[in-house]
C-alpha cells in the first residue's frame, strides 16, 4: 500500500489527475454499505407496519444494536477493501495506458492530452507556458557502436535526468525513439532557457555512450509568445524549429524560438 501511494504522489501532477480511484472507490463503497442497515431496518419497518417511523427507529437500534453495528462494520469492511482492490488495479492500468515502457515517462499520446489541458489553462489564466523539445544526439552511433542495450540506457538517463531536473508540476514525455519533450507551465522561454542549460548539463555528466562516453543532447525551447497563433501545433512546431536550429549549430546545444 505505502509503495501504490508513494507511486501514485508522484504521477498525479504529471497525468493531470486529483483523485485517484484508489482512494474514491473505498470512500464509493463506504456509503454503499450503508444501505445494508438501512435495508434491514426498512425491511422490519415494513414487517411491523409501524407509523410514526422515528420512536420505533430508536428503539429498533437500541434493542438490536449488536447486531446493526456488527452488519455496519463488517458490510462497510468488505465494501471499502473490495473498493481498495478495484481503484488500484484501475489506477494501475490507467498509469500503464499513459507512460512510455521503457522510460517511465509519459507516452506521445497521454502527453498531447496534457498539452492540450495546460494549454487552454494558460490561454484562461494569462499565464506563461514553455515547450522544450529534447534529442539524444548520436543515438545510431551509440546503437552501431555499442549496441541497442546501450542505446536504451542513454535513453534511459536522459529520462532521468528530466524526472530529476523537472518540477512536480512539469510534464516529461518520451515523444519519439530519441526525442523528449517537457511541457512547463507558468514558465517563460527565458526561464525555459535555463532549465534546458541545466538538464543539457546533467545529461553531459552520465556516461551511457560507447565506451563510457558522455551524453549530449539538443534542445529548442518555445513559449505561448512565440506561436504563431498560440495553438499547440504552432508551439510544438516552434519548438521543434528551435530544436532543428541547435543541432545546425552543430548538437548539445540550446535554442530558443525566434519571435513569430
Amino acid at each position: 500500500m505505502g509503495d501504490y501511494i508513494n507511486e501514485l504522489g508522484s504521477n498525479l501532477c504529471r497525468r493531470g489527475e486529483v483523485w485517484p480511484r484508489g482512494i474514491v472507490y473505498p470512500l464509493i463503497g463506504f456509503f454503499l454499505a450503508q444501505g445494508a442497515p438501512f435495508g434491514l431496518l426498512v425491511a422490519h419497518a415494513y414487517e411491523d407496519n409501524v407509523w410514526p417511523v422515528w420512536p420505533w427507529l430508536v428503539y429498533e437500534l437500541q434493542a438490536d444494536q449488536l447486531a446493526y453495528c456488527y452488519l455496519t462494520f463488517f458490510t462497510s469492511t468488505i465494501f471499502i477493501v473490495l473498493g481498495a482492490i478495484l481503484g488500484m488495479q484501475e489506477d494501475r492500468l490507467r498509469l500503464l495506458a499513459a507512460t512510455d515502457g521503457l522510460t517511465g515517462l509519459l507516452n506521445r499520446r497521454y502527453f498531447t492530452l496534457r498539452l492540450s489541458q495546460e494549454l487552454a489553462r494558460a490561454k484562461r489564466y494569462q499565464t506563461p507556458l514553455s515547450l522544450l523539445v529534447i534529442d539524444l544526439d548520436g543515438l545510431k552511433a551509440i546503437n552501431d557502436g555499442a549496441g541497442h542495450d546501450a542505446g536504451d540506457r542513454a535513453i534511459c538517463g536522459v529520462a532521468s535526468t528530466l524526472s530529476r531536473a523537472l518540477r512536480v508540476t512539469d510534464v516529461a514525455a518520451r515523444y519519439a525513439g530519441d526525442e523528449f519533450v517537457a511541457l512547463l507551465p507558468q514558465t517563460s522561454a527565458i526561464e525555459a532557457m535555463g532549465l534546458a542549460a541545466r538538464i543539457k548539463a546533467c545529461v553531459a555528466e552520465l556516461n551511457h555512450g560507447p565506451e563510457g562516453a558522455p551524453l549530449s543532447v539538443s534542445i529548442g525551447v518555445a513559449d505561448l509568445e512565440g506561436a504563431a497563433s498560440g495553438t499547440a501545433e504552432d508551439l510544438f512546431a516552434a519548438a521543434d524549429k528551435a530544436l532543428y536550429a541547435a543541432k545546425a549549430a552543430g548538437r548539445n546545444s540550446v535554442m530558443a524560438a525566434p519571435a513569430p
